[in-house]
């Protein structure tokens, strides 16, 4: 249970790394469906070259997705969004602004400092009123456990992940 809501994991589902499952837009149901949320959209009604597959090669992994590491400098609460925070973030020589939804399980203090693993050659998007110029990795279990992805050593930030 997250949020008030009871998720499902569907059973013998593939899911890629993204967590998007083979036929269906999500990998979980809804246990306590609830009438306000929006229904996914199906991407490959819209548009058939985007339709889902559930594996990738590595050579597409390594030419679409840039993974790196950044160092969280700053932690900011994103007023009226009781889910959200604006990390800012060192990747290399560049500062980023990146908006996570990760409220409920860290306090900025927690987050200082720590090097986390990021997608950085997403395109910037604007969440919660704020520009967000990448997405930092992490695991959520059917237990509602959540972990970020960090370096177990040290490591310089902007260091690519492989």
């Amino acid at each position: 249970m997250r949020d008030g809501i009871n998720y499902r994991l569907k059973k013998g589902r593939n899911a890629d790394f993204a967590g998007k499952a083979k036929s269906d837009p999500l990998p979980f149901t809804f246990m306590n469906e609830q009438p306000h949320l929006p229904k996914p959209n199906d991407a490959s009604q819209a548009n058939p070259s985007l339709a889902v597959n559930t594996t990738i090669t590595i050579d597409q992994f390594i030419n679409l997705v840039k993974l790196k590491t950044a160092k969280v400098v700053e932690v900011n609460d994103i007023p009226g969004k009781d889910k959200l925070y604006q990390l800012t973030i060192e990747v290399g020589n560049e500062t980023r602004s990146l908006v996570a939804g990760i409220k409920m399980w860290y306090k900025p203090e927690e987050l200082v400092g720590k090097t986390i693993a990021i997608v950085s050659n997403l395109e910037p998007k604007k969440l919660g009123g704020v520009v967000s110029q990448g997405m930092l990795l992490a695991a959520l279990d059917d237990e509602g456990k959540f972990s970020l992805l960090v370096a177990e050593k040290p490591v310089k930030s902007g260091t690519v992940v492989r």
